[in-house]
């Protein structure tokens, strides 16, 4: 069974490669090819690409790995991070909880900002949005600093350890008693902490329906006094923003799978909560993809890049937009 570990860190690797060659390269493309009509998205964009880089080298450096049986949630992140001199070592998966929010919440926030500007006419200051993500960010500190109250090391615990122990992942895996924390998944702090977590995702995402709803009525109702881009560009953000809400709402699924199993089942194949934090490796580079795909500026932009053609000037992407919807 080494072979689930050694996939975990390939993944996360190469995830974090691709997290960080896309994202510094749709940097590249908000600052030298972004058009007038998307200048007001700017700043927006920017912050969610820094959202990203910091997910993307905060998941990668914690490397949380995660397993459950009988009751029992054992978990530990990175030896070079959570060593097991280290006083904070089983703070490993509250981190991970944290790093969970702060991931989800990067859309919600894209579409807040965007019904400021479509339907009040308004451009949200950035200090705003980072306030909001503070508050929420704060409302997971607590749950999940609460969450670190529960762990204890496991060897402190030899009954724990030989249980880890048994599975086969862990069997052979060095470090097991040195690094892994465990806690008691029927304690009601765990299970508070859980419930805060689901319902700050699940609050994101009805801030994410409701301010798309409302774009859509308020664009339906002024739909025949806009500019033909205009109009593009609304549906751009629209597919962006639906796109970009697939990984998140499977992930925010995904725990409340992996949580109810954890809690009504006493055993299962173990090795599964490795995986749990796969979908977070991967969101830091989907949503970079996403953007440059779905701004047909950016999109032509790097087309002409990989095909070695002459990068058009922003103000000429509308242009070739329109000549190619003409045809």
């Amino acid at each position: 069974m080494w072979w689930m570990l050694v996939l975990y860190q390939i993944i996360a690797y190469s995830s974090f490669f691709l997290s960080m060659t896309l994202n510094f390269y749709l940097m590249f493309l908000i600052h030298k090819h972004t058009g007038s009509a998307m200048k007001p998205y700017a700043k927006i964009l920017l912050q969610s690409v820094f959202t990203d880089l910091a997910m993307s080298i905060s998941v990668t450096f914690l490397q949380m790995e995660m397993e459950s049986y009988q009751s029992t949630l054992f978990g530990r992140g990175s030896p070079i991070w959570f060593s097991s001199t280290n006083p904070l070592k089983c703070s490993a998966i509250p981190f991970g909880g944290m790093l969970a929010i702060l991931c989800y919440w990067s859309t919600p926030l894209q579409a807040v900002f965007r019904y400021f500007l479509v339907c009040r006419r308004k451009v949200l200051p950035i200090y705003v949005t980072i306030a909001m993500q503070s508050l929420v960010i704060s409302i997971g500190f607590a749950a999940c600093f609460a969450l670190y109250l529960t762990f204890e090391p496991i060897n402190e615990a030899p009954e724990k350890l030989r249980l880890l122990k048994s599975l086969p992942v862990w069997k052979y895996e060095l470090g097991v008693e040195e690094n892994f924390c465990y806690a008691n998944i029927q304690g009601p702090i765990l299970a508070i902490a859980c419930i805060v977590t689901v319902v700050l995702i699940n609050f994101g995402f009805f801030v994410l329906l409701l301010t798309s709803w409302r774009i859509y009525v308020f664009l339906k109702a002024s739909e025949a006094h806009m500019s033909a881009k205009t109009k593009e560009l609304h549906v751009a953000f629209n597919k962006k923003i639906l796109y970009q809400t697939l990984l998140p709402a499977f992930a925010a699924v995904l725990i409340i799978v992996i949580i109810g199993l954890a809690y009504f089942t006493k055993s299962f194949h173990s090795g599964i909560f490795i995986y749990l934090c796969v979908p977070y490796y991967m969101i830091s580079f989907i949503n970079p993809l996403i953007t440059i795909c779905c701004v047909r500026g950016y999109r032509i932009t790097t087309t002409s890049i990989l095909y070695r053609r002459k990068i058009p000037p922003s103000s000429e992407c509308i242009a070739i937009t329109k000549r190619n919807t003409l045809v």
